[in-house]
């Protein structure tokens, strides 16, 4: 699939528990040892990137690429991504609502983090979709860490 399906389809394909695994990876990765939380925008900016096939397929594969250079040089796959953001911005919320209840977030006046810094590792080889999300969501955790949120927000064409 190479766009996110419509709303009602990611109802149905999504769900809060995993949404919120990806959003724990990607505060794991993101606070590292700085302990810096997750800009609380990059919650519904960066789950796009990771569940759109297309978009993770062609993520850096290392976390020191500039996020300017490659969204400049990703602008093809990045077409739409607004959108994409627009349509899961209720499911990111109710994962958030779900994940802060259950002790895995944490949402502060600075931003969100995750209840154990330790990224989830999924190891199971017939859950290997589950583990290309999962090393994507810490890999782009890591990743926006060097960028400005203004300079990511820009670069997707998105704002708050």
């Amino acid at each position: 699939m190479s766009q996110l399906a419509e709303p009602r389809e990611l109802r149905t394909l999504l769900n809060p528990a995993f949404i919120t695994l990806i959003l724990r990876n990607i505060c794991a990765a993101f606070e590292g040892d700085e302990e810096s939380p997750l800009p609380f925008i990059y919650a519904f900016v960066l789950p796009p990137l990771i569940l759109n096939s297309d978009i993770r397929l062609a993520l850096p594969q290392r976390a020191n690429a500039l996020f300017s250079n490659w969204a400049l040089d990703n602008r093809s796959v990045l077409v739409g991504f607004g959108q994409m953001a627009r349509d899961i911005e209720p499911l990111v919320r109710r994962s958030l609502l779900w994940g802060i209840r259950r002790g895995v977030l944490i949402l502060g006046s600075d931003g969100l983090r995750s209840i154990d810094k330790k990224e989830l590792r999924v190891k199971e080889p017939k859950y290997s979709e589950l583990m290309n999300l999962a090393a994507a969501a810490s890999l782009v955790g890591r990743w926006v860490r060097k960028a400005s949120v203004v300079e990511v927000c820009n670069m997707l064409r998105v704002s708050p």
